[in-house]
């Protein structure tokens, strides 16, 4: 297994990398693809296999005829992604200006809350006419039943990101982008998914945010988690609960938390906060 999604990801960063570190020569993103975008294929490949260790160490073992199949098969989609980008950006002019960025200390407040993220936002467009948008690269089934509501897919995925994201390009890059111009969504890079990107503005997404936030923040006041490692070292809370497991009253089951969250949702408490006491311990 080469890691799908870790491989195309690599790829796609790394077009846009290479483009962002020659466009002030001139290219625009259409034409830089289609003049180099075949022709970095295997070094990128080559980059992504050498340097992810989710892939190479996995590689250890593997047929090298299953190990080839797989290469081809990505390189199918990565030919199909530069096409559909260059279609893409000579209609609506969106080229990449930020692409795989880390940042840190991105604030959201609320009332007397606070919380901070971190994480590495796959890509930031713009169309160079003051219009932004932050794109997640997803590389699975599309879910999602319409664009209005990004949070709930339709299965029991909550997605958060392009959110977090927005609040990234809203608060750190440089030069100021304002909220109005701002949207996010994501982009899903595959035949299953009809290649299709989900997006919304980011302003219209930010009170269900702030309903989701304050039902999770409430949670985790309590200690409520649910359990998804068998030990701490594995555990996606281990910092909120400070290594103490007997602290954590785990949620009971699956649906019960979809439900929480469809409820918080639905728009039934205006102000945005939690009916539940909360304790900021």
């Amino acid at each position: 297994h080469l890691q799908w999604g870790t491989y195309l990801h690599g790829i796609f960063e790394g077009l846009a990398s290479a483009y962002l570190a020659q466009s002030p020569n001139g290219l625009n993103w259409p034409k830089f693809l289609a003049k180099n975008g075949l022709n970095l294929l295997p070094s990128l490949m080559e980059k992504v296999e050498t340097e992810e260790e989710d892939i190479r160490d996995k590689k250890v073992g593997i047929p090298a005829v299953v190990i080839e199949s797989k290469r081809t098969e990505i390189k199918e989609v990565a030919v199909k992604f530069i096409n559909r980008e260059i279609h893409s950006a000579e209609e609506t002019g969106f080229a990449p200006i930020r692409a795989e960025e880390e940042f840190k200390d991105v604030k959201y407040t609320w009332g007397n809350r606070e919380l901070t993220f971190r994480g590495t936002a796959d890509r930031l467009d713009s169309n160079g006419k003051s219009s932004y948008r932050v794109i997640d690269y997803k590389t699975g089934k599309n879910h999602f039943k319409n664009s209005q509501n990004l949070f709930l897919d339709g299965g029991d995925y909550i997605h958060l990101q392009h959110v977090i994201y927005g609040l990234w390009a809203s608060q750190q890059v440089k030069p100021p982008i304002k909220p109005e111009t701002l949207q996010c969504g994501y982009y899903f890079t595959s035949d299953k998914s009809n290649w299709t990107t989900v997006i919304a503005p980011y302003q219209d997404s930010l009170p269900q945010f702030q309903k989701l936030m304050s039902l999770f923040y409430d949670a985790l006041a309590r200690g409520e988690f649910r359990k998804n490692a068998t030990s701490c070292e594995g555990c996606d809370f281990r910092l909120v609960c400070g290594g103490i497991p007997k602290k954590r009253q785990f949620l009971i089951t699956r649906p019960e938390q979809i439900l929480a969250i469809e409820e918080a949702l639905a728009g039934n408490d205006d102000n945005g906060e939690s009916k539940g006491e909360s304790d900021d311990e």
